[in-house]
């Protein structure tokens, strides 16, 4: 039984036909199968009397293919309404049929204009523009395969094929953008700083000029890019730039920020140029015009402020921008012209930036500004126990003398730093009489009456009475009577000192011992100077009156001293007389 589908059926089968033929794969299918040539090859296996009949069924498809059957037909004519409407309409299939018939009319150029065609509708550019370029000439007038090659390097931005279109048709409007191809042709990682610049510079010259209102076209989004890049590059790899290049392309980046393409990155590259030039004011007033905040949490926005900032903000600038050259030439330069109330608020970022760049003795000079000599002894301690050149015997004892005479300082300004340095008061002043006998030992230190006295007494003022009492035993065997006489009068004063302190702390024994020590160290301490023996007087006349008023003196004076002092005395007579009868 033969099947007769039904309408219901019908129809079905006619919505599956079409789910078919209406995709992308159905359709191509479909087409490939109603080629001229497959058509021609089924038309001819019909009999002749169903020709007339399939020949109107197919005259709707002769706007669009027209079959090998109709071979007496004039091809190149069909060619060019296949071409015209695959052009019109973009439709590949009416490419390809043009194509073959221009190839049976022998118009290979033609032939080749279309499949050239074909390949920029399938995306691919390069090969597209290549085979256009490829063409010598078309009969067809109205068309332009030059414009039609440009277009398609220009919309697959091939930059190499731009560069050898416009070195071809220099005459041509496109030609214009010679100077963009060039650029986007030579512009890659690979090439050195050096070359870098060059394309740069080179094509600097011409940006400007054509620049758009608005980048609002993936072509100039593509060279401004790699301009950006090829900018940030060379700040990064080249250490010297010319001013004019920093300037020519601080300029340019202006310009393009304007026109809308990534202005935060743009101007912020700009003013990365004005700041290698030196520009600091024009680079901040670039990156403050940076929406995004980040641009001014940056190293380089940081010394850029600094660089016309006055102290004391300055420094904290530089400090941020962690530049601790900076802040050390800022001191050296300016702390003759400044109050230390003026550095007061930076002094942690100072006194980081010299221990950094090892500027130990500026940092002497600013802790004795601030009367802060516990710092000054310990930095002092320090830096000898690396060998410091830089603390030889003359600065130690310019020191020396500025601790001794600053009138501020006091039992209780040791107390104050050794709060705030976090440390035992004794440390402190153990770091201060530790310094102050150590210098007085070197060779450099004059030991005069003055200066035995003054340090002696230095020494005691601040408490340190042990150190004070190894200080004048130094000078129990002085060669200078009065010396050797102040530092046993001295010692013996501190000793009792000392005695009397222990006594009211109720240390009854240690105040006992001390006091006996006193004594013994006393008896034994005697002092031999070196004797100047004057010859014997060989005039018989003596000046009473001199010697009479000598001799009161003398009396006068033994009534002041004890009697061990007086002991002393009376053995210095005996040594001077055995010391005269040897002459």
């Amino acid at each position: 039984m033969a099947f007769s589908p039904s309408s219901r059926d019908n129809k079905s089968l006619s919505e599956l036909y079409w789910g078919i033929i209406d995709t992308e794969r159905g359709d191509r299918a479909l087409w490939q199968a109603a080629s001229p040539q497959n058509l021609t090859k089924l038309v001819k296996q019909l009999p002749d009397s169903e020709l007339p009949t399939w020949q109107s069924q197919v005259e709707g498809l002769s706007d669009s293919f027209h079959m090998g059957i109709f071979q007496d037909s004039k091809p190149l004519e069909l060619a060019r309404t296949f071409m015209r409407e695959g052009l019109n309409t973009k439709d590949r299939r009416f490419l390809e049929t043009a194509a073959y018939y221009y190839d049976r009319a022998q118009q290979f150029n033609e032939a080749k204009y279309c499949r050239s065609y074909l390949l920029r509708l399938n995306g691919k550019l390069r090969e597209a523009g290549e085979g256009f370029m490829e063409i010598e000439h078309l009969a067809d007038r109205s068309l332009n395969h030059q414009q039609d090659a440009w277009e398609c390097f220009f919309l697959g931005h091939h930059w190499e094929n731009m560069w050898q279109w416009c070195d071809r048709y220099p005459e041509a409007p496109a030609a214009k953008w010679e100077p963009v191809a060039a650029f986007m042709a030579q512009i890659n990682p690979k090439l050195d700083a050096s070359e870098t610049v060059a394309v740069l510079a080179e094509f600097t010259v011409y940006l400007p000029s054509i620049l758009p209102s608005k980048c609002d076209h993936s072509i100039w989004q593509a060279v401004f890019e790699c301009y950006l890049q090829g900018i940030e590059e060379a700040l990064l790899a080249v250490a010297s730039l010319s001013a004019k290049h920093l300037d020519s392309w601080e300029k340019t980046l202006i310009k393009i920020a304007e026109t809308g393409f990534q202005g935060d990155r743009t101007l912020a590259l700009a003013a990365s140029c004005a700041y290698r030039d030196f520009r600091c004011q024009d680079a901040v007033t670039l990156w403050d015009k940076c929406e995004d905040r980040s641009y001014q949490e940056h190293r380089s926005y940081f010394s850029a402020k600094g660089m016309f900032a006055s102290v004391p903000e300055n420094v904290r600038w530089f400090n941020r921008a962690q530049q601790p050259d900076h802040i050390v030439a800022i001191w050296q330069n300016e702390k003759h012209q400044h109050q230390m109330a003026v550095w007061q608020p930076v002094l942690a970022e100072l006194r980081q930036a010299l221990e950094k760049t090892e500027n130990y003795r500026d940092l002497v000079a600013i802790d004795i500004k601030l009367n802060q000599w516990v710092r000054v002894v310990r930095l002092v301690a320090s830096r000898l126990q690396v060998q410091d050149p830089a603390f030889d015997a003359t600065f130690r004892l310019q020191i020396l003398n500025r601790l001794t005479s600053d009138p501020l300082f006091n039992p209780q300004s040791i107390q104050n730093e050794a709060k705030q340095l976090q440390i035992s008061v004794q440390t402190a002043r153990e770091a201060i009489s530790n310094f102050v006998v150590e210098t007085t030992q070197l060779k450099a230190w004059e030991a005069d009456l003055k200066n035995v006295e003054y340090i002696g007494q230095f020494l005691a003022s601040i408490g340190e009475l042990v150190p004070a009492l190894g200080f004048y035993k130094r000078f129990r065997g002085a060669a200078d009577l009065q010396l050797c006489g102040l530092a046993r009068s001295r010692w013996s004063q501190i000793k009792h000192q000392q005695a009397e302190h222990s006594q009211k702390r109720g240390k009854i024994e240690l105040a006992s011992r001390q006091r006996q020590d006193a004594e013994r160290t006393i008896e034994s301490w005697w002092c031999s100077p070196k004797l100047y023996v004057l010859p014997k007087t060989t005039s018989k006349e003596i000046d009473r009156a001199l010697f009479a008023a000598l001799s009161q003196k003398i009396t006068n004076r033994l009534q002041k001293l004890s009697p061990i002092e007086l002991k002393q005395v009376y053995d210095y007579i005996n040594s001077l007389e055995s010391q005269r009868d040897l002459f």
